[in-house]
């Protein structure tokens, strides 16, 4: 079941939130009543008379002082559950009309899942649904709480993390069918950080859960695109950006995913060639090319694909062969240099060994970047345009002529492959269609549709030809 927490400074303003909740869909409600300026037996009145859904009254601080008044048995009966943190119910003489209904949480830094376990079964001591909540700095650190639960305790247990790192702990919860988990009415609106949605989390309950990872993620339009798929193939679901700053917590996001029952993974830079070690199959074709930035999630099998490679296929096949320059040797490159089989490849790269083990890998031929001469095909396979990062052309190329540029960034800003393509008269490709059609494709391997890529295309592009 999916609660949704409300707050607020007054009475009013707490109904007006739960009355919208209750509309959208809700059917239980977390009363944050420590949230109010002047918690009192009044207020607490006015709220519950007024909420119709089954509802949880919060209390923190002075508003635990509410359990104290004379008519608490009466105030409190209108509320399935009254939930106050470990602290307070160790200090407090517990009557026995609470014990029914008494949630006992706890929230703050949790080292291990065994840590998790013995705050649980002390909890339980005291009520009858226990609240374990870790704060997370990591993947690493979430996915402590995702088997934390004691057998004994299930079902009357819900445990997770806070934080962005947490995000799919709440998920998990979910799946596990913990007693309820929680959501937010929005954005503005959460009571702590790492909830989703109502809307988001009834998407998530019985649909699709797709993700993304990389570095710096915040600028990819791909959750646009792809929940714009999701929506116009009338599917439930959602997609999700996460940064992974660290590759060492790649594992743990990973186990943080299939315990929150993703059904499939995008991978960006740098991790396309990374990622391979955590995946369980990889398709021999995907194997040669060396890097995957799709991955499926069926039964807990993970299996990794490029689609980067489906996308630039589809965006060379009407160019004759002839002579490439790639620009990187990451997984972008590595998908450029399979799409492009049949033609004569040269590879640039700040880093010389990366580009000597791309070669390698495909058995090409280390040949020589010699600057003043004529390529086919120019494909910048870096970061180089996009938003935040560097935006100064490789002096390499600067006396190199091109027929066509192929740029795999997409941004908003001034990009310098593409100022250089017009400078030259060349024909240039964006990112956006490469995006799309990659975006599209993975799409397919998740859900079994076909995605609406024409009109990505035109999301991305506004319409026009880039």
């Amino acid at each position: 079941m999916i609660c949704v927490s409300v707050s607020g400074r007054n009475p009013d303003e707490v109904i007006r939130k739960a009355v919208s909740a209750e509309r959208r869909g809700a059917r239980l409600i977390e009363i944050r009543i420590d949230s109010l300026d002047e918690p009192s037996p009044e207020q607490l009145v006015k709220i519950s008379a007024s909420i119709h859904a089954e509802k949880i009254v919060t209390l923190k601080g002075r508003s635990v002082g509410l359990l104290s008044s004379p008519e608490a048995a009466s105030l409190f009966a209108p509320f399935r559950f009254v939930d106050i943190d470990l602290s307070d119910a160790e200090t407090l003489s517990i009557p026995d009309w609470l014990r029914p209904k008494l949630v006992v949480s706890h929230h703050g830094r949790i080292d291990s899942a065994a840590d998790a376990e013995k705050i649980i079964l002390k909890e339980l001591h005291y009520g009858r649904i226990a609240k374990c909540v870790s704060t997370s700095h990591s993947f690493r650190s979430a996915s402590e709480m995702l088997h934390c639960i004691p057998e004994r305790a299930e079902g009357r247990a819900i445990a997770f993390s806070m934080g962005k790192f947490g995000m799919l702990t709440r998920i998990a919860s979910m799946r596990r069918n913990d007693p309820w988990c929680y959501a937010s009415l929005g954005m503005d609106e959460r009571t702590a950080e790492g909830q989703l949605s109502l809307e988001e989390m009834m998407d998530v309950e019985n649909g699709f859960l797709l993700l993304l990872i990389g570095r710096s993620v915040s600028h990819s339009l791909s959750p646009l695109i792809q929940n714009f798929a999701l929506k116009s193939c009338g599917l439930k679901g959602l997609y999700l950006p996460f940064d992974v700053e660290d590759a060492g917590d790649l594992p743990f996001f990973f186990i943080n995913a299939r315990e929150a029952g993703a059904r499939g993974v995008n991978v960006t830079m740098p991790y396309k060639e990374t990622v391979l070690r955590y995946i369980d199959e990889v398709p021999s074709e995907i194997r040669r090319i060396g890097a995957v930035n799709t991955v499926v999630n069926k039964s807990g099998v993970l299996t990794g694909y490029n689609t980067d490679y489906t996308a630039f296929r589809k965006v060379t096949e009407a160019m004759d062969p002839g002579s490439a320059l790639i620009f990187g040797a990451g997984g972008a490159a590595r998908a450029a240099v399979a799409a492009l089989e049949d033609w004569k490849i040269t590879v640039i790269s700040r880093d010389r060994r990366r580009v000597e083990a791309l070669l390698d890998s495909f058995n090409l031929p280390h040949l020589a970047h010699v600057p003043g001469r004529r390529y086919d095909l120019l494909v910048n396979c870096t970061p180089i345009g996009m938003e935040g990062k560097d935006d100064v052309l490789p002096h390499e190329i600067s006396a190199d002529s091109f027929g066509s540029v192929i740029d795999f960034v997409y941004s908003d800003t001034e990009r310098p492959f593409r100022r250089f393509a017009e400078e030259r008269g060349c024909d240039y490709t964006g990112g956006e269609k490469i995006l799309a059609i990659q975006a599209a494709e993975s799409f397919r391997l998740w859900t079994g549709r076909e995605a609406p890529v024409s009109d990505m295309i035109a999301m991305l592009t506004g319409g026009k030809n880039l």
